[in-house]
């Protein structure tokens, strides 16, 4: 897909997994030649604000030029006359707990603020999806209702972030660790959706564009999933 050096963009990316590992290797590194694909784009991730208030650990985040998801970071990036590709996971923390199987889980109907931001800038959404995502860590699952998933629910309103008990691979040994799975990630960037700039967008014109865009992340994920992903995997937006 060809985007315009000439334009600001404003990415979403699904979904979001434990660590949004399909999001950061393309977005925050060149490790999928996101430049050569892409040239004269410069990929900006937005992660927690969080992220950048432990000493080193921001400084990783820092050097792929990573920048708050707040609405003041949103805005500096949303700004820039062209040449920016803001990467949001609109999902968000919450998103993180989702580990059925056979679906992937959207949180994306209660999320309107960054369909808001896009018609205020004028900037062009486009939907990416990372087939794979969701399944490169195993989880311990949190049912509605449980104590878990009411104390993994407070913590995401208090504290911003999700705490979830995860299961990877080692080093040496496939059976347990940190390590991600050896599971391919095929990100998907699809088509922009032209975004009219609106300074002050109503809630319908707000609700118009969300559902044009749920639409064609819909179809991005229908169109590609027989490709790099599982046709026994549906996808629920919520």
């Amino acid at each position: 897909m060809d985007l315009s050096p000439d334009k600001t963009y404003l990415f979403g990316s699904h979904p979001h997994g434990i660590l949004c590992s399909g999001a950061f290797c393309c977005f925050g590194t060149e490790a999928a030649g996101f430049s050569k694909i892409f040239p004269g784009l410069t990929a900006r991730l937005l992660t927690l604000k969080g992220q950048f208030m432990i000493p080193g650990y921001r400084d990783l985040f820092l050097s792929t030029g990573a920048c708050a998801a707040t609405k003041e970071g949103m805005e500096a990036l949303l700004e820039e006359p062209k040449g920016t590709a803001a990467v949001l996971v609109p999902g968000g923390a919450l998103e993180a707990i989702n580990s059925d199987p056979d679906k992937i889980r959207l949180v994306l109907n209660r999320r309107k603020g960054f369909i808001k931001l896009a018609l205020r800038y004028g900037v062009d959404l486009v939907p990416t999806f990372s087939f794979g995502e969701a399944f490169v860590y195993d989880q311990v699952k949190s049912e509605k209702g449980g104590w878990l998933w009411a104390f993994q629910t407070l913590a995401e309103k208090w504290v911003g972030f999700v705490p979830v008990i995860f299961l990877g691979r080692g080093i040496f040994q496939y059976n347990f660790g940190l390590l991600p799975k050896r599971q391919k990630i095929s990100v998907v960037v699809g088509k922009p959706l032209e975004v009219v700039k609106t300074l002050d967008p109503t809630r319908d014109q707000i609700a118009e564009l969300h559902e044009k865009y749920v639409k064609a992340l819909t179809d991005l994920y229908n169109d590609y999933n027989p490709i790099y992903g599982d046709t026994n995997v549906s996808l629920v937006i919520e």
